[in-house]
Formats: structure tokens, sequence, C-alpha cells
């Protein structure tokens, strides 16, 4: 099934508010992921100014594909935003696309080389790291090991974790067959 919430995007304001109450809670970070691409969001990089300017750090979590609004929000360094969680199934384009329906492969590749091309600019304390969650389905199940040398050059082999397959956040079509 399809959500039934609202669609619609959070104000800052809302998200400035939310942040100072969480911080008053004693809650350090937040995510941004599960339903919905966070790089969609027309003002990404002001959440992530608003998230430091109150101390507070973020994580998000995107299928990789919106090069350019992956690249405007981390040209500038953003202690609040120190990394990227990415959902790359398979080293297989064919089988990349297959389960996240809808993603192209070469969107999601020159994601990476962008991130790359960032980090190469920054001193170590100051590079974004990738991280990649990985679903194991029926068809990535025997080329799990090629995730690790084909995106070598882009995440490092600690940084892939697998999980089997959830409800949130995926293809549901893909996962109902």
């Amino acid at each position: 099934g399809s959500s039934t919430r609202e669609k619609g995007f959070m104000s800052t304001k809302l998200f400035e508010d939310s942040i100072i109450q969480a911080k008053a809670m004693g809650i350090k970070k937040a995510s941004l992921h599960t339903i919905g691409e966070p790089f969609v969001y027309p003002k990404m990089t002001e959440l992530v100014e608003i998230a430091e300017n109150h101390n507070f750090v973020l994580k998000a979590r995107s299928n990789g594909v919106l090069t350019k609004r992956i690249k405007s929000t981390y040209k500038k360094y953003s202690p609040s935003l120190p990394k990227v969680t990415l959902s790359i199934d398979s080293a297989d384009k064919n089988t990349y696309e297959k389960i996240r329906e809808g993603a192209k492969f070469e969107e999601m590749i020159n994601s990476l080389e962008e991130i790359k091309r960032i980090n190469k600019t920054r001193s170590n304390n100051k590079k974004m790291t990738i991280h990649n969650k990985v679903v194991i389905s029926s068809d990535n199940i025997f080329g799990i090991k090629d995730i690790f040398s084909f995106y070598e050059p882009y995440i490092e082999p600690h940084n892939h974790v697998f999980n089997l397959a959830n409800n949130m956040g995926l293809n549901q079509n893909y996962f109902s067959k």
C-alpha cells in the first residue's frame, strides 16, 4: 500500500523549532530519511545551516540520484551533516535499477563521483563519509561480494550495512513479488 500521510515539505521554522525542542530533551542528532528523499527538499542547504547554528548533527539517507542537490548541500562543509547513507543494493546497473525503481544507476555513480571530488579538496576531518545500506533480496544475494570491490573508491568496506527487507521506504511493487 501507499502512505496515507499528507505530502509536502516541513517549514524551516518547524524544523528549527523541532531541533530546539529535541536539544532541550538531550537529543543531539536526527536522521532525515526512511520515507521520501531528503535531497528533494528545495531548502535542504538551509536545514543544514539551521542545524549547524544549533550545534545539532543531521544524518541523511538517500538513493543518491540527485547529484546537483547533493553537490549544493555538500559544497560547504558542515559538521552538522558529516555523512550520507545511500541505498545502493547492487554493483550491477540492471539489478540496481530493478530494485530501486525509477532510480538511474548513472546518476547514483555521478553523486558518488561528486562527493569524491569534493572530498579531495578537504582535510581528513572535513571529508564527507559515505555509508551504504543494502537490502538483501533474491536478485542481489549472489552479487553482494561485488558491492565491496565496485564501490571501494567511494565507500570504505566497513561502511556497508546489509539488511533484510522491511516495508519502510522501499519500492512496494518490487518487494511484493
